[in-house]
């Protein structure tokens, strides 16, 4: 038995699993993203908080930016390397590599 999930209901088993740590553009980001690639797909929580972290911009160039001189540098380092999402909110989502 296969249950749909929403935004909201992913966003929801985050926060029952103790895992509430993105912003709600972060979630749909990671909700849409996995849609794509299977709509079927068993949610582990678990897994996907291991799998993305959201950063600011200052968080971002503090964890990446050493060696570059600007952010775009920075940007164009990670996207050659994994998945970044933009977000709406002006944060970055970025995929573990």
């Amino acid at each position: 038995m296969i249950k749909r999930l929403t935004v909201d209901d992913f966003r929801q088993d985050f926060v029952n699993y103790n895992r509430n740590y993105y912003s709600y553009e972060a979630y749909q980001a990671m909700f849409d993203y996995y849609n794509d690639i299977d709509e079927n797909m068993e949610l582990d929580v678990i897994a996907i908080c291991g799998e993305w972290t959201e950063y600011d911009k200052d968080e971002l160039m503090s964890d990446y930016g050493n060696g570059f001189d600007d952010f775009e540098r920075t940007l164009d380092y990670l996207h050659s390397r994994t998945l970044v999402f933009e977000l709406d909110n002006g944060n970055y989502l970025v995929e573990a590599f």
